[in-house]
């Protein structure tokens, strides 16, 4: 078997609700011989089918074979071709990496089938703003709210870990929608396309990921009039808006589970006869002796217990751990301290559980878990979306945890929400590969969701640049550009960081902070908020912590998809672990030489617009240095970047050494890198 260079073409005869109708040409050389017993193999992640093609005719010296086939929608097919030419067998397939072995998904092209990811958000620069730390606008005073702490100064540290009452995440700055339309030109500066926004919903907290009411902007944060605004001038300015919808779980206090008593109407944690009982997941298997681990909520009602004062005060904000060999239980407080309790305590707290008869989202029951299987609810949150692209003007949404919610509110999240706007963009917060992760469809059908948070890259590119794991980075580029649709792989976020994670200058700090065999290359050794708080660079470590980053944002500017600027991260700002990563922007502190650097890549980025679909692949890869191309058809361009503070040689493609120097650190050039240095190069 053989692979051969020839011709096809998929044309596009009709488009229908559930598929489209294809003609396949393909053009076979006869210099190999009689051609006969063409077939065109059409795969995806489940199945596998040959279509015998048919003679057509000929074509100065090519064979041309057709075939007419009706295909389903589906974000991504992947094909080939064989044939046989005097009795001989040949494979007719993208790239020649097997030989004559078999056709990997890597040397298949790729047909996605009624699925399109709006053109705006493919090859983006994004900016994701943590609203409450940002900015403030408005001029108004903050209202007074129950639990929630101003922070005198925009200036202060932001509380790490539980306050001295116990509570977390209650802590605000009051950063506002008017903080962000009076930066519109700032960020515009900067190459934005997109303003991705945290959730912005009235909540609990300061993260706004435990929603209070879906229908009204948070009262720290402004009005649904700011945000309708917001978008408006955005639009001007050619930018788009995306919000982040969070419909997996609620707050407590949500009107709908209203446990606090703050709405007139009976909610589920009050009743099982409340009209919104079937809102949320049931559970009766909720109390500690059947988990290995359970937390209450720091606002517990735990007056009804039985519990004493001190006991009450005990419990707040604490872990409940079982050790399997003792079968005795242990109390951690939020400090990390442990301390054994007595199994009458337990009882008296296994009481008060029992009361709390709802799944919560990974055990808070700060964050009861929404029954998304719920006809009510499936309409509840299709409203949602609906009502903030219709009525505000939103250009898109991201999903928090997107997989904790079905296929079902997906698709009709997309199909309800293209009847307003034809170009909503819909991405989901997954962490791992979308294509296999727990055999869901929500992206490889085509009828869901667009594309995906890139954490399962940004994790392989944190790897190789700490810890010079070049398989994993190897491994995780040739899954992702082979199994992702091309607009998926085109619009995924790579981000410098996020919410969730470390800011991008820790993590360029080689410091032994990290778990290099933990789940992601961001895990931390240390989970002690004590030592978060305490945490901080000199200015040493910090000047060699942002020349290694710089490298991780050469990586994310040129590869496929969208950057996504966590705010900040473009002036240095520091943070490790959860909540040090949430610290207020540092207007009038910036580091002016990290955002001119930002501003010079994002620009160059910009300038070159071939890149937003560009092809990929690697040039070359070892332990010291990366190189890789992207491409089209009239266009090439190569990002060299070195990971080791010594100089490297670069053995470069011989069609790259009078290339134009787009960008370049210190004196690299088209025959060496500098330590750490990087360059790009245009031919």
């Amino acid at each position: 078997m053989k692979s051969v260079m020839s011709e096809h073409q998929f044309e596009k005869l009709a488009e229908y609700s559930d598929g489209a109708a294809y003609r396949v040409l393909v053009k076979i050389n006869m210099n190999l011989g009689w051609i006969e017993n063409v077939k065109c193999c059409i795969e995806n992640l489940r199945q596998k089918q040959m279509f015998q093609m048919k003679y057509k005719c000929q074509e100065d010296d090519f064979a041309c074979f057709e075939l007419y086939i009706n295909l389903p929608t589906q974000a991504v097919f992947y094909y080939y071709f064989s044939f046989e030419a005097n009795g001989q067998f040949y494979y007719y397939k993208k790239t020649n990496e097997t030989g004559n072995q078999c056709v990997s998904k890597e040397e298949c092209w790729k047909l996605s089938v009624n699925f399109e990811v709006p053109d705006w958000a493919q090859g983006a620069i994004m900016y994701h703003i943590f609203v409450d730390r940002y900015r403030r606008g408005s001029k108004a005073q903050l209202p007074e709210m129950p639990y929630r702490k101003i922070h005198k100064s925009w200036n202060e540290q932001p509380v790490i870990g539980p306050d001295e009452d116990g509570l977390w995440n209650v802590d605000f700055y009051g950063g506002d929608i008017r903080g962000i339309i009076e930066t519109l030109p700032y960020i515009k500066r900067l190459g934005v396309d997109i303003i991705y926004l945290s959730p912005i919903v009235r909540s609990q907290s300061n993260h706004r990921y435990d929603t209070t009411d879906y229908f009204e902007v948070d009262p720290f944060a402004g009005t649904y009039e700011d945000l309708k605004e917001l978008c408006n001038k955005a639009h001007k300015k050619g930018m788009r808006v995306i919000l982040d919808g969070v419909f997996n779980h609620t707050g407590n206090d949500c009107r709908y589970y209203n446990q606090w008593n703050i709405y007139d109407e009976v909610g589920a944690f009050q009743s099982e006869h409340s009209p919104y009982s079937n809102y949320y997941v049931k559970s009766s298997n909720n109390a500690p002796e059947n988990r290995e681990w359970y937390q209450i909520d720091e606002n517990a009602d735990l007056t009804e217990t039985h519990l004493l004062e001190e006991e009450v005060e005990k419990i707040k904000c604490c872990v409940f751990e079982k050790n399997l060999l003792t079968n005795k239980w242990n109390i951690i407080d939020p400090q990390a301290r442990s301390c054994s309790i007595s199994s009458k305590f337990i009882q008296k707290v296994q009481y008060a559980l029992k009361r709390m008869n709802n799944v919560c989202w990974w055990y808070f029951l700060n964050l009861p878990k929404m029954n998304t299987d719920e006809v009510e609810i499936k309409k509840l949150i299709i409203s949602v979306v609906v009502f903030w692209a219709k009525e505000i003007g939103i250009d898109g949404v991201r999903l928090d945890v997107a997989d904790d919610l079905t296929d079902e509110i997906m698709m009709d999240m997309r199909t309800e929400t293209r009847k307003i706007n034809p170009d909503f963009f819909i991405t989901g917060e997954i962490w791992y590969n979308p294509m296999k992760h727990g055999g869901r469809a929500y992206l490889s059908s085509g009828k869901c969701i667009d594309s995906v948070m890139n954490y399962y890259l940004m994790d392989a590119m944190i790897r190789y640049l700490k810890y010079a794991n070049v398989e994993l980075m190897k491994a995780r580029t040739r899954e992702i550009f082979s199994e992702y649709p091309d607009g998926t792989l085109n619009s995924a976020m790579n981000s410098t960081s996020t919410h969730d994670i470390s800011r991008q200058v820790e993590l360029g700090y080689p410091g032994n902070y990290f778990k290099e065999d933990g789940e992601w290359g961001w895990s931390l050794k240390n989970q002690s908020f004590e030592w978060a708080r305490k945490h901080s660079l000199t200015a040493k470590q910090y000047k060699l912590a942002k020349e290694i980053s710089q490298n991780y944002t050469y990586m994310l500017a040129f590869f496929p998809g969208t950057i996504s600027i966590f705010y900040g991260d473009e002036v240095g700002l520091k943070g490790i672990g959860n909540l040090a990563n949430r610290a207020p922007y540092p207007w009038g502190k910036r580091d002016k030489k990290v955002l001119k650097f930002f501003r010079n890549i994002l620009h160059k980025r910009k300038q070159e617009s071939f890149l937003r679909k560009a092809a990929f692949r690697i040039v070359k890869i070892d332990e010291e240095s990366f190189a890789f191309e992207r491409y089209d058809d009239s266009n090439k361009l190569l990002v060299a970047i070195s990971r080791v503070n010594k100089t490297v040689k670069l053995d470069l493609p011989e069609e790259y050494a009078n290339a134009e120097i787009l960008l370049k650190k210190k004196n690299c050039s088209t025959t060496s890198l500098a330590p750490y240095g990087a360059i790009v190069l245009k031919k």
